[in-house]
């Protein structure tokens, strides 16, 4: 048996993959793009620094036998081609890289989905224009048409209208870590409550409000314009790139859907599913009825199922406690508040508790294995 999102890959649809890769590659290479193979391995702090720092929960470790050093799997092959760009390319003012390669990763994106997918990227460094933008979109698309894909829907957002917005709450560096997740989450109910716990002004709470709600169509554009305008000249500009982006896009020929969402801020699609949401969280109690959190240590431990592992910054939360466990084990009841968007999708899903109940707990521990147990029990 293969560990849980591991899979072989059989004839026929083994050629098929290969056929796929021979073509991709050599489109590639005939738009002008340089082929690269990065190891599997490397230490790990060239695998996670700036941008791929976010991919460390993702990244198996390991301890090089021959140095001692730490070593890391790739979970993805973007941070290896900035790399090889900025040593090997450095001469060169525009460096334009392709790459394709297995990686893994410690979790699935979904469940039932692969930790060992196939990457295929290709970058464009050094070129600051739109350009770069609109070549990187359409050699997607073209990708997509290569491997059979006939109907595209092309999510586009624009991250300078986030900070340009932001630019304006003069937030801590925590508090603008807290906002940046809020909006990933796209949750109106948890942006409301954070913000009226800030003391945020009336008129900033609505430009975050606007933020989250601007999606759709290219209309969209007109009235992020409007709606978004006491934010500065920065997001203006900001808008109008995107449009700009948006109808070099529409001028090429069968171009895709275009939606776009000006709260996306991640480099992947904004995930639509069997669940179209679902939020994990304590529901409001007023403050004489606080959620109870319990620290469990060896004395209070009977093999429970439902504990929880929390990390801790300084080793065991009171190291005088001798009967404690070398880790915290937390039990804390976390309802599940979710919205069913498309009842027939829901209803054909098969075990759609089962599915709720797993993604819950994906969330849940992720969140779990990166929060300190004192910010936790604050």
């Amino acid at each position: 048996m293969l560990p849980e999102g591991m899979a072989e890959t059989l004839a026929p649809s083994s050629w098929a993959l290969e056929d796929l890769r021979r073509k991709l590659l050599d489109h590639y290479r005939a738009a002008g793009y340089a082929l690269i193979l990065t190891p599997l391995v490397e230490h790990l702090d060239s695998l996670l620094t700036g941008s791929a720092e976010d991919l460390e929960q993702q990244t198996f470790k390991l301890i090089d036998p021959e140095s001692g050093r730490l070593l890391g799997l790739r979970a993805d092959m973007t941070p290896q081609a900035a790399r090889v760009a900025a040593r090997h390319y450095a001469h060169q003012d525009i460096v334009k890289l392709c790459y394709l390669g297995t990686v893994l990763r410690a979790t699935a994106p979904e469940p039932g989905q692969s930790r060992s997918p196939r990457q295929v990227g290709c970058e464009i460094f050094g070129e600051p224009g739109l350009g770069a933008d609109i070549e990187a979109i359409n050699l997607m698309l073209q990708s997509l048409a290569l491997a059979g894909v006939s109907s595209v829907a092309l999510d586009l957002g624009h991250v300078g209208v986030y900070r340009g917005v932001v630019q304006h709450l003069a937030l801590s560096a925590a508090d603008e870590g807290e906002l940046f997740r809020l909006v990933q989450r796209k949750s109106g109910p948890d942006m409301r409550q954070w913000m009226s716990a800030l003391g945020l002004e009336a008129s900033v709470r609505q430009l975050l409000i606007d933020l989250l709600d601007l999606n759709g169509g290219l209309d969209v554009l007109d009235a992020a314009a409007s709606r978004l305008a006491a934010a500065g000249d920065t997001v203006q500009q900001a808008l109008a790139q995107l449009r700009a982006v948006c109808e070099a896009i529409q001028a090429q020929p069968s171009p895709p859907d275009i939606h776009v969402d000006l709260a996306e801020l991640r480099g992947y699609r904004y995930k639509t599913g069997e669940i179209q949401e679902f939020v994990l969280g304590v529901l409001e109690q007023n403050d004489e009825a606080k959620p109870e959190v319990l620290l469990w240590t060896t004395q209070h431990n009977h093999g429970s199922s439902n504990d929880m592992i929390v990390a801790s910054s300084d080793g065991l939360l009171d190291s005088a406690a001798s009967a404690s466990v070398p880790v915290n084990l937390l039990t804390v009841s976390i309802p599940v508040q979710y919205r069913i968007n498309n009842l027939t999708n829901w209803v054909k899903t098969g075990n759609a508790v089962s599915m709720l109940r797993k993604l819950s707990m994906r969330a849940v521990t992720r969140y779990l294995i990166g929060v300190d147990i004192k910010e936790l029990m604050g």
